[in-house]
This record gives C-alpha cells, sequence and structure tokens, in this order.
C-alpha cells in the first residue's frame, strides 16, 4: 500500500501531457529570420493550442539559444503587415530555452490553454532574444502555409522587437494542439487518485515524540 501511494504521489507531482495531443507544423526551411514572426490560425473545429515550436537559429544558419520569449494574440484575420504594438496583447512570456538546431523545431514547452472557436482567426506574434526566429521569403499575408481537418496556419510577417514589420514571411512555426477535453480513463482515475491521496496525508495523525 505504501509503495502505491508513494507511486501515485510521484505521479501527481509530475502531472500529465494533454491527452490526444497532436501536432500541426508549417515547413522548416529558414534562409532568413528576426527577432519576431507573426503567423495565424484559422480553426475548423474548436481547437486548444497547448505550445508552439520555432526554428531557433543564432543569424540564419546556427541553432542559437533563446533566452526570453514573449507571446501576443489579436483576435481575428490580419490582412496585411501592421506595424506598431496597438493591436497586440501580450498573453504568455517564458525564459531560456535550448534550441534543437537549424531547420528543426525548438519547443518553447510554454503551457498554453489557448481555446480558439471553429469558424474564427487568431493572429499571434512571437518575439525573442538574443537571437533570430528562422522564416522563409515569399507568399503573401493570409495564405494557407499549413493545415489539416482541425485547423489552417495562414502566413504573416516578419517583426523586430520595436514592432517594426518586415515584407510577408513564411513562419516556421510548429502548433501543439487538442482538439476536445480528454476522455474519462486513466487521466481521469489519476485525478481521483491524486484527490484521495491529499485527503488522506491531510487526515493523517500527526505524531509527537516522548520527552
Amino acid at each position: 500500500m505504501r509503495n502505491l501511494t508513494a507511486a501515485l504521489i510521484v505521479a501527481c507531482l509530475a502531472g500529465t501531457a494533454p491527452a490526444g495531443a497532436a501536432v500541426l507544423s508549417t515547413a522548416f526551411g529558414g534562409g532568413n529570420g528576426a527577432n519576431g514572426e507573426v503567423f495565424q490560425i484559422q480553426a475548423l473545429t474548436n481547437i486548444t493550442v497547448n505550445d508552439f515550436g520555432v526554428n531557433a537559429v543564432n543569424g540564419v544558419l546556427d541553432a542559437g539559444n533563446i533566452s526570453t520569449w514573449t507571446l501576443y494574440q489579436h483576435d481575428g484575420l490580419l490582412s496585411s503587415p501592421t506595424a506598431g504594438s496597438a493591436i497586440w496583447t501580450m498573453i504568455a512570456s517564458g525564459g531560456a530555452v535550448t534550441s534543437a538546431g537549424a531547420n528543426a523545431i525548438t519547443d518553447l514547452n510554454a503551457g498554453l490553454n489557448i481555446g480558439i472557436a471553429a469558424g474564427t482567426t487568431e493572429a499571434f506574434l512571437l518575439l525573442e532574444t538574443p537571437f533570430l526566429l528562422a522564416y522563409s521569403d515569399g507568399g503573401g499575408v493570409g495564405t494557407v502555409m499549413a493545415a489539416n481537418s482541425d485547423f489552417q496556419i495562414l502566413q504573416g510577417w516578419g517583426e523586430s522587437t520595436a514592432f517594426a514589420t518586415f515584407d510577408p514571411r513564411q513562419a516556421n512555426i510548429s502548433v501543439v494542439y487538442t482538439t476536445a477535453a480528454p476522455e474519462p480513463g486513466m487521466a481521469g482515475l489519476l485525478g481521483l487518485a491524486c484527490a484521495a491521496v491529499a485527503v488522506a496525508r491531510r487526515a493523517r495523525p500527526r505524531r509527537y515524540g516522548t520527552t
């Protein structure tokens, strides 16, 4: 019984990944970059975004670790590059991230919980320092860069930490997401077990030493 309780405590502290999480990614071709990139998500079903992955480089070819990152959001489709910070709302930020290498997906491990309803579009601006986020030249704002039956990733533009825009760019971005709440199963059972462990620990009588 003690071994089972210990295992449950470890599992509760460790947490679990989102059940049924999937990934959709644009092409990671690189070739150009800046401190920021804009991309848009057009939902075809109700989705929840859990994390983003980027092409983290030093310059445009070599891997470069991220010191800090900041994520901004804008409700609705953007059809042309828009300078300035007025359209953006900061929704998340984080610290150091080790690059997975040029043209490889570097996960931010952001722990996001961004719901996007079917039929709506959300635009995102991701800024990082000190190195560059790689993107690819060409295309136009609003062009579909990647798609599946759940959502589409639409093109945006490059941007600097001063909210200055570059021409339309194809973000090298991956999206980790879920489409629905987890079905009752192991995750639900673990949640009940965690609650039971917490109650049991609180109810355990305290033992005092003798003098």
